[in-house]
């Protein structure tokens, strides 16, 4: 076996390639002109980005009619897609831990106290001294920046159709993963 036949082909490399840019690329995309942008939309610049490198460093290295085996460049990059799709999913999973989950902010005032706490009294950390109404206020505030609920007073209401699919596909999501849910 000839050392030529352990190198990838150039649309796995590419993919390859792309994927390691997309941190460094979502850190860019949060900083200067970038940072007026929603996360979410930085997020998708980031993956929109990450795939036009990757296109363009195929269609630069282009050879699979001319080799003769178009059906091993086809292959190939069908590969490099799966990459670079699997790349965004561990990408958005740590990003979106990070970005949205007061869980890790959670951890930090527990990392940051002295010793271990009370459930209340970590809550009090978390909340800035607001304890676990502040928990809730802060969830609901994110819900309603996401348009998926409305407050009438004291009540809290579904916006709207989009918001009733998306608490659907939260639970399909929690069924299809394996995540116990309390009801």
């Amino acid at each position: 076996m000839e050392l030529a036949q352990l190198i990838p082909p150039q649309p796995v490399l590419a993919a390859l390639f792309s994927a390691l840019l997309m941190p460094i690329l979502l850190a860019g995309f949060s900083r200067g002109w970038f940072a007026m942008l929603s996360p979410g939309k930085q997020f998708w610049l980031t993956l929109s980005t990450s795939i036009c490198i990757w296109l363009v460093i195929i269609i630069a290295g282009y050879r699979g009619i001319d080799s003769g085996q178009p059906e091993v460049f086809i292959f190939s990059v069908l590969a490099g897609a799966a990459i670079l799709v699997t790349a965004g999913l561990v990408l958005y999973s740590v990003w979106s831990l990070a970005c949205f989950g007061f869980t890790t902010t959670m951890l930090i005032s527990v990392a940051e106290s002295s010793s271990s706490l009370p459930a209340e009294q970590w809550a009090n950390a978390y909340g800035g001294g607001h304890g676990m109404r502040a928990f809730t206020i802060d969830r609901i505030s994110v819900l309603q920046a996401m348009k998926l609920i409305r407050l009438d007073g004291e009540h809290v209401h579904l916006r709207n159709r989009r918001a009733a699919w998306f608490s659907k596909l939260v639970k399909m999501s929690f069924r299809v993963f394996a995540i116990r849910s309390e009801r």
